[in-house]
């Protein structure tokens, strides 16, 4: 197995002695998970590694072993000496991190650190689609001449990221053609639908397209407006909270291609809550399951909807704030005027083993 390692340009780390006299591992702070062409993934991290001595290290080499793997050879990259990494606290936090070592690192062959100084390594290594739903043993090895012989085995904890919620149930699929209604619009001088009265999933989501009446039906049998949906029932049965709640399932017309459908990204589930969100899909699905990012308490807590029963909430009928987008759609000079938030997140793999819940 492979191992990519990111390593942080040289901070000054006086304040970091403390009681060490040699080289050693500060902290961890977990990555992303993402998958790969074998039949595992890759797990990120980030170690913070401190030399607190007056003597500088260089060429020194990386080794690590998961749990009870075997030693793992990594390969190495340097952050940037200006770019800090944060603890993720969303799953889009996390993944922006393989965004930022695009702009803010450059690959390297071995560790160099100079006397009172830190880098911070972001290290990257296989594992199952499962391992972020746990914790596990991490043991770091760093080698000079001998194997072992400036790190010899210190063992940190890569801790549990992500987390299953319980499906409580799926209520029927709903459809509601009465939130579009047609109105002349002096600007284009054309008439155009508009979103007056919002359903449940599009009140969710917040959002209100204006679209030319030509195009208005085409978009509506696709389901792009979002009229037909289903509500999904989750429980957080955690001891913690968390956000980045998703649905992940299947459903009949798209065969084992597993599709993503996320409640809002910064919304925190308590322990012990219920809640509902909307799924914009035509189709229940025959196959799915529910996960959610763990994350501390100073997130907001908020509920955008009542979870419960979201139809009987009154809403105001009144124009939302839309605006006009041009999206091609189907043939040449075919224009739809909206924007349609996606429904499936980046497709990791097609077919996802059903978890143990």
């Amino acid at each position: 197995m492979i191992v990519v390692l990111f390593a942080a340009k040289s901070n000054d780390a006086s304040t970091g002695k403390d009681d060490h006299n040699s080289l050693y591992v500060a902290s961890y702070i977990p990555g992303p998970w993402s998958s790969s062409t074998t039949t595992e993934g890759i797990t990120e991290g980030n170690i913070v590694l401190v030399n607190p001595t007056s003597n500088s290290l260089s060429n020194l080499s990386m080794t690590i072993q998961v749990d009870s793997s075997e030693i793992i050879v990594p390969s190495l990259r340097l952050w940037y000496s200006n770019h800090t990494v944060y603890v993720p606290n969303s799953l889009m936090q996390s993944e922006h991190i393989y965004e930022d070592m695009e702009n803010f690192s450059t690959p390297i062959t071995s560790i160099s650190i100079e006397p009172n100084q830190k880098e911070t390594i972001s290290l990257s290594f296989p594992s199952p689609e499962t391992f972020q739903f746990s914790s596990h043993n991490l043991t770091i090895y760093i080698s000079q001449n001998n194997f072992g012989d400036i790190i010899n085995g210190q063992s940190l904890t890569v801790p549990q990221t992500e987390a299953y919620l319980k499906v409580v149930g799926y209520s029927a699929v709903e459809f509601d053609g009465n939130t579009y209604h047609e109105y002349f619009n002096s600007t284009l001088n054309d008439y155009v639908y508009v979103n007056d009265n919002p359903n449940f999933c599009q009140r969710y989501f917040n959002y209100s397209w204006e679209i030319y009446a030509t195009n208005y039906h085409l978009a509506s049998h696709m389901n792009m407006l979002d009229e037909t949906y289903f509500n999904v029932t989750v429980f957080n049965n955690n001891t913690f909270p968390v956000n980045s709640v998703t649905l992940l399932g299947q459903i009949p017309s798209r065969g084992s291609y597993m599709n993503w459908w996320g409640a809002l990204i910064d919304y925190v589930m308590q322990p012990n809550e219920t809640y509902v969100f909307p799924v914009p899909e035509t189709e229940l699905p025959y196959y799915g399951y529910v996960t959610g990012y763990v994350t501390n308490s100073t997130l907001q807590m908020s509920n955008p909807q009542s979870a419960t029963t979201p139809k009987a909430e009154p809403f105001p009928t009144v124009l939302v704030v839309a605006f006009i987008t041009s999206v091609a759609i189907i043939g040449a000079g075919f224009l739809v005027y909206f924007r349609k938030r996606s429904h499936d997140r980046i497709n990791k793999h097609s077919e996802i083993e059903q978890p143990s819940i």
